[in-house]
């Protein structure tokens, strides 16, 4: 399969499950919070949390696997490969054992650490949390295997296994739910369904690798010192991201309560949409980066980069302008929430989401898998110093859009002063040529769908928007950003090159929009 098409593949069922996830979760958090009640809710939800903090224990293991992988995929060594792996699997089982022993001390001090109904079986919710735990513990290890895959740039065969993790997910919940089933049982099932889609990944990268071998040979301290200088970048980097984007609610709630969480949790809504949209195709360029590198390749990087920032500037900023102009109908028909407060924040952050996509998402990817790792993890802790620094000063003195401003801040100068700047020297080009050649095209080429969507704005009251407005408005939006940016944005060679990637349109109609024909492809 070629270059174009893997990555249309990966991307599109990158899309694909997002969406299947998505739908999931809305309709699975309807019938569990019903089916549970309050209680019992809140204490599922809080499993979640807890055991979530068990991602910390991947100490950066889960870049360091894409990255060997993709060098392996170049280098054909799988002796050395294998030593790498099983030193990141048998870290993985260590640290399973250390889940299973934090959730059986924990199990004891549940009613002391957590508010519990009153007259509530101490036992049942022990119960509920040790089983919870262990599940946890059993799928930590396996989490190694859809990392391989992402590293042999195989995303679209992780994302088929993920598929049937969401119907398997979705499936189970539901009837454990219909057929009357409690808290204890869905702790004890919430971990089957990634214990079966991880051994399926085990399978197939096993399949794919010839000669791959998991033991204990490969854990010893010359094989650990090796990743951990790797790893070791990765993982503080990680942490960082942490203290970035899930510290604003701790502040809030410190300093402000619970009305100014809540604020703040409805104004990031439509930019973590905008995100999850915008992120999709970043995916793909990690392993591609580690490959290229290991190859010595560097006119090739210089080409990825440079098409990967025009790619997602041009994605980015048509999410801007959609989101951007739409932002106060869909929070009155989605949430019917029309708060000034609320939409201050949705402003900001959807602004600090578009400088994070469009001038660092490519170029941070590219500057971590090109030995650039140790300047990255720098400029993440300084980021989220100044970041949790600027939430704590600014919250006094703005409230909560203070918060935003202490995330929006940090972002944009890092983003734009230093990550942008150090991308446009890697590509040998001027900083100007980036603004002339990628962005002020990608706003002008987005005047139509802005004057579009003023306009169906300003006649339409806000009150009367609802889903059905928003579902013809914004593809509309799309379009007329689209059209434009195919016949100018787009050059003829990309065309070709997008057109010979997509299935099932005819010939004739690819020579319409611009594409060679077949016999041009490969000259």
């Amino acid at each position: 399969m070629g270059l174009g098409k893997l990555i249309f593949k990966n991307t599109a069922t990158n899309y694909l499950l997002l969406g299947a996830r998505m739908v999931s979760a809305i309709i699975l958090t309807r019938i569990v919070f019903l089916g549970l009640g309050n209680q019992y809710y809140g204490f599922w939800t809080l499993l979640w949390a807890i055991f979530g903090y068990s991602l910390l224990l991947d100490f950066g293991f889960g870049k360091t696997v894409q990255k060997y992988t993709a060098e392996a995929t170049f280098t054909n060594d799988v002796t050395h490969y294998s030593r790498i792996l099983s030193a990141v699997f048998f870290s993985y089982l260590s640290m399973s054992l250390l889940i299973i022993s934090f959730a059986v001390v924990m199990m004891f001090f549940i009613q002391d650490i957590f508010v519990l109904p009153p007259n509530a079986n101490i036992w049942y919710y022990r119960l509920s949390f040790i089983l919870f735990g262990i599940g946890i513990s059993g799928v930590f290890p396996g989490g190694i295997f859809p990392e391989i895959l992402v590293g042999m740039k195989r995303h679209y065969l992780r994302n088929y296994i993920m598929l049937i993790n969401t119907v398997l997910e979705f499936t189970g919940v539901y009837l454990i739910i219909k057929l009357n089933g409690s808290l204890l049982s869905l702790a004890i099932f919430a971990a089957i369904p990634n214990l079966i889609t991880n051994t399926m990944m085990a399978v197939a990268v096993f399949k794919l690798i010839p000669g791959l071998k998991i033991s204990f040979s490969g854990l010893n301290m010359k094989t650990i010192r090796e990743i951990a200088d790797f790893s070791l970048f990765a993982y503080i980097v990680s942490i960082a991201e942490m203290i970035i984007f899930k510290s604003d609610r701790i502040v809030l709630g410190v300093m402000v309560g619970l009305s100014g969480v809540t604020v703040y949790q409805l104004g990031t809504r439509i930019p973590e949409i905008m995100s999850n949209l915008t992120m999709q195709f970043q995916e793909n360029i990690p392993p591609l980066v580690a490959s290229l590198h290991k190859a010595g390749d560097r006119q090739k990087l210089q080409d990825m980069l440079f098409n990967s920032i025009r790619f997602t500037v041009f994605l980015s900023t048509c999410a801007l302008i959609i989101f951007g102009m739409l932002a106060r109908q869909i929070m009155h028909a989605w949430l019917k929430v029309s708060s000034n407060d609320v939409m201050f924040i949705v402003y900001l952050m959807l602004l600090s989401v578009y400088v994070m996509v469009a001038f660092r998402s490519s170029s941070i990817n590219f500057l971590q898998m090109a030995g650039r790792h140790r300047l990255v993890a720098v400029l993440y802790v300084i980021e989220s110093i100044v970041n949790l620094g600027l939430s704590i000063l600014l919250v006094f003195h703005f409230g909560v859009p203070g918060v935003a401003f202490g995330t929006l801040i940090p972002n944009f100068i890092i983003s734009v002063f230093i990550v942008f700047p150090l991308a446009a020297k890697f590509c040998e080009q001027s900083i100007w040529s980036y603004v002339w050649r990628v962005y002020l095209p990608a706003f002008m080429i987005g005047i139509p769908a802005a004057l579009f969507l003023k306009w169906i704005t300003t006649v339409i009251p806000l009150n009367e928007w609802n889903l059905l407005l928003l579902v013809l408005a914004g593809p509309i939006a799309g379009l007329l950003y689209l059209l434009p940016g195919w016949a100018i944005f787009v050059n003829k060679a990309e065309k070709t090159k997008i057109l010979s990637v997509v299935p099932f349109i005819p010939h004739g109609i690819k020579s319409f929009l611009g594409g060679s024909a077949p016999d041009d492809l490969n000259p």
